[in-house]
């Protein structure tokens, strides 16, 4: 099933496709941000370029924010940390209304920024055990244990949610 498709059978107006509440009202934005999330898992296109267009149109959207820059970790650039930066700085000025899971993925690029890359790992970790379909939070660690390699971790963080998901969740696919 298509994220749109799915989308517009979320929980409430105010959730990501996979039931998730998110803090923004706009679906369009959100919709954006799953197809952009969507190239992320997928490696296709440009998903830092998807989501800096949504950021551009919705400024006060954290949580494509916080996508930009949970990517943006990735990347273990050092040419990249001003926009790292001012990404979080962003996300940080929009944090009186956020949910819990995006404060979670607040504190964990805050921790990044600081060079904590394990306090990094535990702020997703617990987004991920109070949010076990937080797929962007279980792509993060994933990736960050494969940077680091630690094959362990990369095996041990699908296991432990992989009994919350099953094929009519979006993204499951990744999962497998």
């Amino acid at each position: 099933m298509r994220c749109d498709d799915k989308l517009a059978t979320a929980r409430n107006d105010l959730s990501d496709a996979r039931g998730i509440p998110v803090s923004y009202s706009n679906k369009e934005a959100i919709v954006a941000l799953e197809n952009a999330h969507e190239s992320f898992l997928a490696f296709h296109g440009d998903p830092l370029e998807m989501v800096n267009t949504i950021i551009e149109r919705h400024p006060d959207f954290m949580l494509a924010h916080l996508f930009k820059a949970a990517c943006l970790t990735q990347t273990i650039e050092n040419r990249v940390r001003d926009d790292l930066v001012n990404t979080v700085s962003a996300a940080e000025a929009l944090s009186a209304t956020a949910t819990d899971r995006e404060l979670a993925h607040l504190r964990a690029v805050s921790a990044w920024i600081t060079g904590d890359v394990s306090a990094a790992v535990t702020e997703w970790e617990n987004a991920l055990a109070h949010n076990p379909l937080d797929l962007l939070a279980l792509q993060i660690i994933h990736l960050t244990y494969v940077l680091f390699g630690q094959v362990k971790g990369q095996r041990d963080v699908v296991a432990r949610v992989f009994t919350y998901w099953d094929e009519s969740i979006v993204g499951y696919e990744h999962v497998l």
